[in-house]
């Protein structure tokens, strides 16, 4: 998955809210999300029905300019990721570039390009909210 969009404010505060403990905020798929020790978070996710726990790494962190991370332990078969972010005339336009992938084999009623639609549709909500909330006043 690779999605972009244009955010109306600076990087710093955008960044802000793509730590662990911020994002059940803007992303309805993230039931919650806590800080473990070091570079180490857990989420719990909710996607296709299913909830899915996770323990993850930080694996890439610049500050105001890129998080990357990857899944250690938990229930997708695979999960990783990052969120670049490049400062932009007003503002700053951030990527976000994911793997997922489910822990189970999907019935043959389940199209797999069905399965990715949803997930691309759960992600634009996703990044609209994270927009709005980055580009309100007062907004840190």
């Amino acid at each position: 998955m690779d999605k972009s969009i244009d955010i109306a404010a600076p990087p710093e505060r955008v960044f802000a809210w793509l730590l662990p403990a911020r994002q059940s905020r803007w992303d309805p798929s993230v039931e919650r999300a806590v800080a473990l020790s070091g570079a180490r978070f857990e989420r719990v996710l909710r996607a296709q029905g299913h909830r899915f726990a996770s323990e993850a790494e930080a694996t890439d962190v610049e500050e105001d300019r890129r998080f990357a991370w990857r899944q250690v332990a938990g229930d997708f078969a695979e999960h990783r990721g990052a969120f670049d972010l490049a400062r932009v005339p007003g503002g700053t336009r951030l990527r976000l570039v994911a793997d997922v992938e489910y822990p189970y084999r999907m019935p043959s009623l389940v199209r797999e390009d069905d399965l990715r639609r949803e997930l691309s549709d759960r992600l634009d909500e996703a990044l609209f909210n994270l927009k709005a909330l980055a580009e309100a006043r007062g907004a840190s």
